[in-house]
């Protein structure tokens, strides 16, 4: 079995603001109860109700994902990672939020939960 490790997703760094990554907010995403049918784990972050940037795939190996922000970024922060299966609907999700305070370093924990109806792309 495949370890489960941690990776960064830089989402926001260069959306935000043109000063780069030196100063940046780190959160750590915890992501809980990845079933082995998931194929594809997309992350999906907003700041204030903003979207910080396209969604993201993120390795399903990861328990953890490191987001960077902006230092000192402040408002209200959701994160939604959807789960999808080989035909690419969308099985699981979870969110968390939080409310940023210009701290340097955050931990959120997002559960997967399965979605009462699959979400299937349309077949073209």
């Amino acid at each position: 079995m495949m370890s489960r490790g941690w990776h960064f997703v830089a989402i926001a760094c260069a959306i935000i603001s043109s000063s780069g990554c030196d100063n940046s907010t780190l959160l750590l995403l915890d992501i809980q109860g990845v079933s082995s049918e998931i194929q594809t784990l997309l992350l999906h972050a907003e700041l204030n109700g903003s979207p910080l940037g396209e969604r993201r795939e993120v390795p399903t190996s990861a328990n953890e994902v490191g987001i960077l922000l902006d230092a000192g970024v402040t408002g209200s922060f959701i994160a939604t990672v959807e789960g999808l299966d080989r035909a690419l609907c969308v099985i699981t999700r979870g969110t968390t939020d939080t409310v940023l305070t210009g701290a340097r370093r955050g931990r959120l924990t997002l559960s997967m939960a399965k979605v009462a109806m699959p979400a299937c792309p349309s077949p073209k």
